[in-house]
């Protein structure tokens, strides 16, 4: 989302409010923003963790997404971020995986605290280096930092790669796995769970719930996502343990939420684009697992990060939106996709995390319209777009201020003229921006406004 401090506001949030950042935290993962998800994300990998014996990773993940959300706030980062949960979830995931891949000692734990505070700063840096491609770093900080730590972990006694993958050349596999109904269901399932690396139909039901609270076109192409990537996975005869385990479900299912009901509105364009997206994550998965095979290394979320950014990076446009922007998937930047149905929760969230991280004598439009400023744009001339306080008050009291019969609001979107004394009118289809004198302003501003009429 945001990629730059330089707009944050100083704010200390409660112990309570604290633990629904973190809970929000583990829900982004899969684009929620909702403390009720990240509660059934939590519990589901408690659960999991439990089931297979190893309920460090519940604790590693607590540990890792309160550590990355903390760091935000050490570094001043801009505190809508942290209230939407946007510094959690790299931090998150690092904590499931390191106790995953790594034996249980003191290091290790050292280790995970550092990584997971590292991806709070990484995914800023990542974000301000794709700015300018519209799109965001989504998950890769964990992939990213996860990699060079399991690396290092190779190098060192004191973390051991107890349970990473032995380093050889991809060689013949078995693709027998039992295709019974009930085994199916299983591996769907699964295949929803190993987003938190956790092998556990439960967990995946879970997870299922927990999409269901806030967003149910999230729930439902999570669950497409699982079942496609597990039927080509069985038409294609592919490894039987990774059929069985769910290894080819997970990425298809950040890639489907993503590109079905995030970055997109549903419907039956973006729903052809998110099955054609899922097809292509099975086969970048595939080969991803070949990749690393030689190293060792998981493909962690690798998969879909590569996908999601294909699909994204041309900017195609399906909602009537001339400027489709990717760099987040805050409310604020998707007023486009009509906010269906499902998300007032979220939008109520929003608007109380707009209102908590801005100035009082601010409206929450300013507020909206600074914080999408922020997380789109800083360069000076958009700055100029949207007013500070400063310019506000100073509008106030401007001698040359429209007069309340035009019926103009400026500086309440970003698309409006800042100041009174230049107005501009956007023409359709690409017209060129036409600017009138100062003594002029009175005039257009009656005009416009019985066009608009």
């Amino acid at each position: 989302m945001s990629n730059s401090s330089t707009l944050t506001q100083p704010f200390s949030p409660s112990p309570l409010e604290f633990l629904r950042e973190i809970l929000r935290g583990t829900a982004q993962v899969m684009f929620q923003n909702s403390a009720w998800t990240g509660f059934f994300f939590m519990a589901g990998i408690f659960w999991g963790a439990w089931l297979e014996g190893m309920p460090l990773v519940g604790w590693g993940a607590l540990l890792g997404v309160g550590v990355s959300t903390l760091t935000g706030y050490l570094l001043k980062f801009p505190s809508l971020d942290g209230r939407q949960g946007l510094w959690g979830f790299n931090g998150v995931l690092v904590g499931c995986a390191f106790p995953t891949f790594l034996g249980n000692t003191p290091a290790m734990w050292l280790a995970l605290i550092l990584c997971a505070a590292l991806t709070t700063w990484v995914r800023t840096g990542f974000n301000n280096v794709m700015a300018p491609w519209k799109v965001n770093s989504f998950t890769f900080p964990f992939v990213f930092c996860t990699w060079l730590f399991l690396l290092a972990a190779r190098a060192t006694h004191g973390i051991p790669p107890t349970h990473m993958a032995t380093p050889e050349l991809p060689s013949a596999f078995s693709s027998a796995a039992d295709l019974g109904l009930w085994h199916l269901a299983a591996y769907w399932l699964r295949g929803i769970g190993q987003v938190f690396l956790i092998d556990s139909w439960v967990t995946g039901a879970l997870f299922l719930i927990g999409l269901g609270c806030c967003n149910l076109w999230a729930a439902l192409w999570a669950g497409i996502g699982s079942a496609l990537s597990l039927l080509v996975a069985v038409v294609l005869h592919a490894s039987g343990y990774d059929v069985i385990n769910g290894l080819y479900g997970y990425s298809a299912v950040l890639t489907a939420i993503a590109l079905a009901t995030v970055f997109y509105k549903p419907g039956l364009k973006s729903a052809l684009w998110a099955v054609i997206g899922i097809l292509v994550t099975f086969f970048i998965q595939a080969g991803m697992y070949m990749m690393m095979a030689p190293l060792g290394l998981a493909t962690l979320t690798g998969p879909f990060c590569v996908t999601t950014w294909l699909f994204l990076l041309p900017r195609i446009q399906f909602d009537n939106d001339k400027t489709p922007d990717h760099s987040d998937w805050s409310p604020a930047n998707k007023r486009h996709l009509a906010l269906f149905g499902h998300n007032r929760r979220l939008t109520a969230e929003t608007r109380e995390a707009a209102l908590a991280s801005q100035h009082d004598h601010r409206t929450f439009e300013t507020a909206a319209s600074a914080a999408a400023r922020a997380e789109k744009d800083l360069n000076e001339e958009e700055r100029n777009l949207c007013p500070s306080p400063t310019d506000l008050h100073a509008k106030a009291t401007h001698p040359r201020t429209a007069p309340a019969d035009s019926k103009v609001r400026v500086a309440d979107s970003p698309h409006r003229a800042a100041h009174p004394e230049t107005v501009k009118k956007s023409a359709p289809h690409g017209d060129k921006t036409h600017e009138d004198k100062p003594h002029k302003a009175r005039k257009i501003h009656v005009a416009t406004d019985k066009t608009n009429k």
